[in-house]
């Protein structure tokens, strides 16, 4: 049977960028628009201002805890989800803990650790396993790992924000391509190929970081740059400086992109639901295991070689240029695009996935 309108309590740091945060909103608004409530508790919440303008009904954001001034203004959660290793923090649990073993059934509740998307095969063995809690206001308690994936033994993932038929319709504006990175050591031999490409293409930068290396790259070849350059004519080719944009915004900037270079989780996901040709840049590690994550989903889904061969490049894991972007080549990655799309699209969906979960737990504890 489906809760009707549960409590959640949703924890974020924001790390890399605001990156944590992306994935987070949308998971909130996932469970709002399923008919729930949830309390948004991070430590940085500026970046919605332009990120989520409108907010969300159900959704309430709160600052990330530091005394009990800041708790106890909202009923207690049904729901508690602490975000890709986060640590809730222990005034909140203080008050927490006494207040669920006044409930008539106290097990009746649910806490989840969200973890990181992978498609490394320890996430099936993890997903949904539990972790006892042996020391602190929460003693006795249980969390359970939930794990985002891509099979039908993982949580799945959160969904476009439309269908994705509604994402292919034929693009009428000029072809662009669309750049949100770090600091790719790649990024001249990208501007390279832009500056002799016939017809020329329009590459569009997203703000941030992004924004701030391309214009670093552009000083190196002798370009005078301002605050207020917002377009550069580069050969037939131009690159275009965007403002920040609000995650629908971004989405259907991916969706009618010709070729989108991605960061992170969020728009790697937000990629594939695009079904247009992509390169993704994984978060860098110094252990080097994001290249055991990186090749672990290209291989999974059988990227084509020259797919594979630009995200090495493009993740400074090999020493060969960008091979040629070619019309040829963006089709063939397009076709595996869309063919990865198709077939994720009938796996769970993560908010769902999440909420089935929480009704076996609470049903369980009923019994």
């Amino acid at each position: 049977m489906k809760p009707l309108g549960l409590q959640w309590d949703l924890f974020c740091q924001v790390v890399d960028n605001h990156g944590d945060l992306g994935v987070c909103w949308r998971l909130a608004q996932r469970l709002g628009d399923l008919g729930h409530t949830v309390n948004l508790f991070v430590d940085d919440s500026s970046a919605l201002s332009w990120m989520a303008p409108k907010g969300h009904p159900h959704v309430q954001c709160k600052a990330w805890p530091k005394n009990t001034d800041d708790l106890l203004t909202h009923p207690q959660p049904d729901v508690l989800i602490e975000a890709f290793g986060c640590e809730i923090p222990q005034v909140y649990l203080s008050q927490l803990a006494p207040a669920l073993a006044q409930r008539a059934n106290p097990t009746s509740w649910v806490w989840i650790n969200l973890e990181y998307l992978s498609a490394e095969d320890y996430v099936e063995r993890m997903h949904q396993m539990p972790s006892p809690v042996w020391s602190g206001p929460m003693k006795g308690q249980t969390k359970w790992f939930f794990y985002p994936g891509f099979t039908l033994s993982t949580g799945g993932l959160l969904r476009a924000h439309k269908p994705p038929q509604d994402l292919k319709a034929p693009n009428a504006s000029p072809p662009y391509w669309v750049l949100f990175c770090y600091e790719p050591k790649a990024l001249s031999d990208l501007i390279q190929q832009i500056s002799l490409r016939k017809p020329g293409v329009t590459l569009k930068v997203t703000a941030g970081r992004a924004q701030a290396a391309v214009r670093m790259e552009l000083e190196n070849r002798g370009f005078e740059m301002t605050p207020d350059t917002q377009l550069v004519e580069l050969g037939e080719s131009q690159i275009e400086f965007l403002p920040y944009l609000s995650q629908s915004d971004f989405d259907d900037l991916l969706a009618q992109s010709e070729l989108n270079f991605v960061r992170g989780e969020d728009s790697w996901v937000r990629a594939i639901w695009a079904q247009k040709p992509f390169v993704w840049q994984i978060y860098p590690q110094s252990d080097q295991a994001h290249e055991s994550k990186l090749m672990a989903f290209l291989s999974r889904f059988k990227a084509p070689q020259s797919l594979v061969e630009a995200h090495l490049h493009w993740n400074d894991l090999s020493k060969a240029t960008l091979a040629a972007l070619s019309p040829q080549v963006l089709l063939e990655w397009r076709q595996w695009s869309e063919s990865l799309c198709e077939l994720l699209s009938k796996n769970p969906e993560l908010g769902t996935a999440l909420e089935h979960f929480v009704t076996q737990k609470r049903s369980q504890a009923d019994t």
